[in-house]
């Protein structure tokens, strides 16, 4: 009699302990999701876009230089980003000497984007259809002429479903790298 009684002492605080955590009800939406979707700011996922989350930044260590040798006549930079919430963006450069905007990826056809958090560029420094002069290995006016330093602007920009609208955030979303000849 006392081993049957212990299996059945078992079973009954087991069920004592369980069955008051049993739920068979379903997740009910809170009331501010049921909000915000019937004021329509909130899409399929509930993302919401946030311009000043933007960001972008450079796997280069904290002095952003890269260094350039002689006849180099592309390279790849890439780091980090936060896309904020915007369903689509793009990553764009502009290359500069002397504050002159010599090159950029739009009309290069070199946008990148920012997906997961990580972005890639390819920055073109040869002869193209955008820029007919060779800045390879950062020539001034081609070869033969002097190596100079360039200034490298990344930025991330946000853009609304139809890709027509952009979202900037000023310094944090753009970032300047120092291309130095060696």
């Amino acid at each position: 009699m006392r081993k049957l009684l212990s299996p059945i002492a078992l079973l009954l605080i087991l069920a004592i302990v369980v069955l008051p955590f049993t739920n068979c009800s379903g997740y009910q939406d809170t009331p501010e999701q049921d909000d915000l979707a019937a004021q329509g700011s909130c899409d399929s996922d509930c993302i919401t876009a946030v311009k000043e989350n933007l960001e972008i930044s450079p796997g280069l260590g904290s002095a952003l230089e890269y260094r350039v040798i002689a006849g180099l006549s592309g390279f790849d930079i890439g780091g980090d980003c936060n896309e904020a919430g915007f369903s689509n963006n793009k990553v764009i450069y502009e290359l500069r000497s002397d504050g002159v905007v010599r090159r950029h990826s739009q009309t290069m056809g070199y946008n990148s984007r920012c997906i997961n958090g990580r972005f890639r560029v390819y920055v073109h420094l040869g002869a193209a259809s955008g820029d007919n002069v060779n800045r390879s290995g950062l020539t001034q006016n081609g070869p033969g002429t002097p190596r100079v330093p360039y200034d490298l602007y990344i930025e991330v920009i946000g853009l609304d479903k139809a890709g027509t609208t952009e979202s900037k955030n000023g310094a944090v979303s753009r970032k300047k790298v120092s291309l130095i000849p060696i």
